[in-house]
């Protein structure tokens, strides 16, 4: 059985990471906050990869802190295009939530090598 990734990515980017990771996992997408809700009190990922803005500015975030309400065991990747300092200083609360962030543009490489370490 293939570990359970949910993903929560802009359109744009959703066919890069469906290329990298459907052999080796089951992906859950999300289109928006509202799909988050019964898909993650129905099904328990073990890895979520958020794009900080996947719906809209700043919809990574309300999704990493409903995350952390429902599932604290779920690892969590955000990823990001701004500044990674000034991330941190905007978010100062909730990137303690994250078990790690990524800065676009990012490789296959970094994004198996990321999950297979939050899973291992």
């Amino acid at each position: 059985m293939k570990p359970h990734i949910l993903l929560a990515i802009r359109p744009s980017e959703r066919q890069f990471f469906e290329l990298v990771l459907t052999n080796e996992y089951a992906i859950e997408w999300l289109q928006s906050l509202d799909d988050v809700l019964a898909l993650v009190n129905e099904q328990w990922p073990q890895v979520a990869l958020v794009d900080e803005d996947f719906d809209g500015p700043d919809t990574g975030w309300s999704l990493v802190k409903m995350i952390r309400e429902t599932h604290a065991e779920m690892k969590v990747i955000l990823l990001t295009r701004g500044d990674y300092y000034q991330v941190y200083d905007l978010h100062s609360g909730l990137t303690q939530k994250v078990d790690w962030i990524m800065h676009y543009p990012i490789s296959d490489v970094q994004v198996l090598s990321e999950i297979r370490r939050r899973l291992a």
